[in-house]
């Protein structure tokens, strides 16, 4: 709490007045002391006080004040770039915060070919409905626990019955064998379940969890 509060103070030291910047901020936007006036509903004197002051509180000049116009000086200029971003920044996070629109993000764990073959093509309409959520994909295998890492959803491959969460079903697996054209027309289709069994099949032994094998298939 110390280090927050000497940080305020030195704030406060170092920016003499914030009605000042925001003044200075209209009339190097609009190029006019009279029009940045009407805008912030002031008189024209006011806000060229308030710029006179932040000049003597520099010990710069911010403007050429020529015949019939005005324009920054490269102090100016620096100080209206570094102002005019903060501004931005500052309004944008008050009108999302207003708005009730303030980004949301949702850490989602799956595995590699989860993600690419079924996440990755419904974000735009994802996006579409939920425009405030921020998706961030994370690759883990089936066994990851939910309760030590920052993950808010996992899709897994099982029966649901783990210890780190509630599960819902989303949809059953679909299981069936795959062949080139080449070995069909070798070899003929196969009629039963049994003429499968018999015919030469490529194995993978995963040592991941959940993954079904030809003998559990069998």
């Amino acid at each position: 709490m110390k280090a927050v509060a000497e940080g305020a103070k030195g704030y406060r030291r170092l920016i003499p007045s914030l009605t000042a910047l925001v003044e200075f901020e209209a009339v190097a936007r609009l190029g006019s002391f009279t029009l940045a006036a009407d805008e912030l509903g002031v008189t024209q004197a006011a806000v060229s006080r308030q710029v006179r002051f932040l000049e003597e509180s520099l010990n710069v000049r911010l403007f050429h004040r020529l015949h019939r116009s005005i324009k920054l000086t490269g102090e100016g200029e620096a100080l209206y770039l570094a102002v005019a971003e903060s501004m931005q920044r500052i309004a944008g996070a008050f009108d999302r915060l207003s708005s009730g629109a303030e980004e949301q993000e949702l850490v989602l764990a799956t595995t590699a070919a989860f993600s690419h073959f079924r996440v990755l093509p419904q974000l735009p309409a994802l996006k579409h409905r939920q425009p405030q959520l921020k998706l961030r994909l994370t690759t883990q295998m089936f066994t990851a626990d939910l309760r030590h890492n920052e993950v808010d959803i996992a899709v897994r491959y099982g029966n649901g019955k783990w210890r780190d969460g509630t599960s819902s079903l989303l949809f059953d697996e679909e299981v069936f064998p795959v062949c080139s054209p080449a070995w069909l027309l070798a070899n003929g289709s196969p009629k039963s379940l049994i003429d499968l069994m018999k015919t030469p099949l490529i194995e993978s032994d995963s040592t991941s969890e959940g993954w079904m094998n030809w003998e559990e298939w069998f």
